[in-house]
């Protein structure tokens, strides 16, 4: 019951970063409240991956760490997984 909520917690998470990578094209004046909810959601898993890709790839103009979170939760989601089995 407890693994499989936090499966369902990752996944949520999941999409609210992929949410957030859509909502980023759109201009800032539309569905402000709706971005800022889902930044504040997103942001603390985004900035450290965004530090990262700023100290390997100074002024690169594509942000990666969209793509190196969903990475790392997918592989969470593996080990919470492994675990459960044993």
């Amino acid at each position: 019951m407890f693994i499989t909520l936090l499966i369902y917690l990752i996944r949520v998470l999941e999409w609210a970063v992929i949410i957030d990578c859509v909502l980023s094209f759109l201009p800032m004046d539309s569905l402000y409240d709706f971005k800022r909810i889902v930044g504040t959601i997103t942001s603390p898993f985004l900035e450290p991956f965004r530090r990262l890709q700023e100290r390997f790839m100074p002024n690169f103009m594509i942000d990666f760490s969209p793509f190196f979170v969903l990475i790392f939760f997918n592989i969470i989601e593996r080990v919470i997984i492994t675990l459960a089995l044993r």
